[in-house]
């Protein structure tokens, strides 16, 4: 920290300045609860994982189990509609994780693809709307851009 600075890098907490003023952190309503965004976004992409690998071994157990027993469009579409699913949860889940990740670590991209993902899970209810409404609130508060960019080059 130089002698000059009101903001110390490596927190963000506010210091007393020149004139013995102190000055705020940056951040506020954003700081208190990126920490908690950036969790329920990890959370979030476990439960992901795991409905994936859920999908995923339903899918490959129901192949083995209609191979030449079922009818041949049954045998196909089944498994692959189930495999579909089990990798759309891989790709949301590594979405959430990205954006679980930058968020904590307060990457310059991290609110971006929270934004997106926010979006993306509002249609997800009940727990990726919640979790998209939430986002959506913190990050897209009153000068949460300016905020979160001063966060970010202090970390």
């Amino acid at each position: 920290m130089g002698a000059n600075d009101t903001v110390c890098r490596a927190c963000g907490q506010g210091t007393i300045g020149v004139a013995g003023s102190t000055s705020p952190a940056p951040g506020g309503r954003l700081r208190a609860h990126l920490g908690t965004l950036s969790i329920l976004w990890f959370v979030f992409a476990t439960l992901l994982l795991i409905g994936a690998a859920v999908t995923y071994t339903i899918s490959h157990f129901m192949r083995l189990r209609l191979e030449g027993n079922g009818p041949p469009v049954a045998e196909l579409i089944g498994p692959m509609v189930l495999f579909s699913v089990s990798m759309l949860c891989l790709a949301l889940a590594t979405g959430s994780f990205a954006a679980g990740w930058g968020l904590y670590n307060r990457r310059d991209w991290g609110r971006p693809v929270a934004l997106v993902m926010g979006f993306i899970f509002l249609l997800k209810p009940p727990f990726g709307t919640a979790l998209g409404i939430y986002t959506l609130w913190v990050l897209m508060s009153n000068n949460a851009d300016q905020q979160y960019r001063a966060m970010a080059a202090t970390a």
